[in-house]
């Protein structure tokens, strides 16, 4: 596996940073793209749990 050269930021965002960066940018996460989350994938147990499988 390999894997492109990337950023990360010193900070952490706080919840309110990223709130103003949402008003600011309208940007929408994979959640609000898609109507659910992968995060939780292994704990899911409707039919989307295969959301990963998907992509």
């Amino acid at each position: 596996m390999s894997l492109a050269g990337f950023s990360l930021d010193a900070t952490t965002v706080t919840n309110n940073e990223f709130a103003r960066f949402v008003e600011a940018t309208g940007f929408w996460t994979g959640s609000e793209a898609f109507g659910y989350s992968a995060a939780f994938h292994l704990l899911a147990t409707s039919p989307e749990a295969g959301i990963l499988d998907n992509a």
